[in-house]
């Protein structure tokens, strides 16, 4: 496959993926930030699942990430509580929790960041990523629906940050859907 062909590039491509991801995460936090009465969206609490790769950039990616994440609609300053689990093909585990901001680019197309520190363990020594605390960045591209669900794309990094003796840090890629924990409410019609 793609990531096979490109065997010992893996170093620098895991650089530049990681710094691209940082680039892009900064100027969709300053846009939000400045444009929040344009970008800034009201969605409901939706709990999403989510299957796709663990370790996307290494060789062998494990098929079999699986994710459950709950997203609240309630704001602490601009951000809302988000919490969740990812099993990692049977072989790892992160309970994490955190923040999420999502940013409105369409009427139906919203991006979502989130950052949660997690608890990271593994059951059969494999995807040991150095340390039990881990740190959950994330982008997710999703599109809106009509009755508040949504349908998106979600690329995620994980890593300890030098907390522990290693840090090998992994990258996930998700197809998630999340459904609205209370039904929107209908407009009267008049």
């Amino acid at each position: 496959g793609l990531f096979l062909s490109l065997g010992p590039c893996y170093s620098t491509q895991k650089v530049m993926i990681r710094a691209l991801f940082l680039v892009v995460l900064f100027t969709l936090l300053v846009h939000g930030s400045y444009g929040q009465q344009d970008s800034a969206i009201r969605i409901p609490s939706t709990i999403g699942c989510g299957v796709g790769l663990f370790n996307v950039f290494d060789t062998p990616a494990c098929l079999g990430d699986v994710e459950v994440v709950f997203y609240s609609h309630k704001k602490l300053w601009i951000f809302n509580p988000m919490g969740g689990i990812l099993v990692a093909n049977g072989t790892a585990m992160c309970l994490f929790a955190g923040i999420s901001f999502p940013i409105r680019l369409a009427r139906h197309l919203v991006i979502r960041l989130n950052f949660a520190p997690g608890y990271y363990v593994t059951f059969t020594g494999n995807n040991d990523l150095g340390f039990p605390l881990e740190f959950r960045t994330s982008l997710k591209l999703a599109w809106l629906f009509g009755n508040g669900s949504s349908l998106g794309l979600e690329c995620s990094h994980i890593s300890n940050a030098g907390l522990g003796s290693r840090n090998p840090g992994t990258e996930t890629l998700t197809i998630a859907y999340e459904i609205p924990l209370a039904p929107r409410k209908q407009k009267k019609k008049q």
